[in-house]
Formats: structure tokens, sequence, C-alpha cells
């Protein structure tokens, strides 16, 4: 699992949180891989320049020991790096997982390369980080099994039906 910061940095009481979650993802028994780096503020907002932050994603795409990327956090940025992502076809598809403003990174791989990409926790979301087991539960299934996650309950406001592409 290669963990990425394509946003903006940590704020240093979040930094815990990183800890947490990377403790969380090797209690799920996977090997996880990150920059040294990936904590430090060497950008006023931004965890590196556009184009390093592109490169940290690339470099994980192309590492054929990692299967899937997580992110630091979502935030505004993610959109900045995409015009520095290059080519990536031909490039085994990897699962990505993240949420909030890295909703571009995913429409951006799955329109311009057909990947599917998992709308989720960053490493650092509370509930992920700080061990709400359903969370937890449902994110290692969601990776370790061809199964689908336990249903998650939940109240129909209004019937119906609805057509449109789901990315």
């Amino acid at each position: 699992m290669g963990i990425a910061a394509p946003a903006s940095h940590l704020r240093r009481d979040q930094r815990e949180l990183f800890f947490r979650g990377v403790e969380a993802l090797k209690d799920m028994g996977l090997e996880v891989h990150y920059r040294a780096d990936i904590l430090d503020r060497r950008h006023l907002y931004f965890a590196g320049e556009d184009e390093d932050r592109a490169k940290e994603l690339i470099d994980l795409l192309l590492d054929p020991t990692i299967k899937a990327v997580f992110f630091l956090r979502g935030g505004y940025g993610t959109q900045r790096m995409i015009p520095y992502l290059g080519d990536l076809e031909g490039i085994a598809p990897k699962v990505i997982v993240g949420g909030s403003d890295l909703t571009v990174l995913h429409a951006f791989l799955g329109r311009k390369w057909g990947w599917v990409t998992f709308y989720g926790p960053h490493l650092t979301t509370p509930s992920f980080a700080e061990g709400e087991r359903k969370t937890r539960k449902s994110f290692a299934q969601t990776l370790t099994s061809p199964s689908p996650p336990d249903p998650i309950p939940c109240e129909v406001l209004r019937k119906g039906k609805a057509r449109g592409v789901i990315f």
C-alpha cells in the first residue's frame, strides 16, 4: 500500500492521525510505503510543489510492488497536479482510494484510462485512523476480498429510478 499526499500537508496537530492510520493498515497485514518526508511542511499550504506531488503519485503507480494507493488527505491542490501526471497508459491499474477533493483524480483516471477507483476514507480520516471498526472492516474487505463489503443499512428518502454514468 502506497501513501501519497496530493493536496495539502497535515497540520502538526493531525500527525498522530497519520501514525494511527499507518498502524491500522499494518494491522490489516498490509506493507505500507510512503516517502520519508511526507510529513514535512516544505510549502506554505501544499505537501510540496505540484510537479513533486504528481511525481510522488507516478512513482507509486509505476512501482510493481505497490498494489494500491491510499491518500494522506483530501483538500485543495489535487487538481493542480493533474497536468503533470503525464502518460500513464499501459500501466497496470492499481487500487486507488480517497475522497473529497480527490474526486478530480478519480474522474481523471476513469475517463483517461478507464480505471476503476474507490471513493473512500483517507489515511487520516478520523473514523479510519482512530479505529472505527465498521470503517476499517469495510475497507479491508473491499481491498482483500472479491465479495462486496457488508451492506450499510440506509433509509430510502424517495423511491424511483435514475440513470447516469458512475465513475
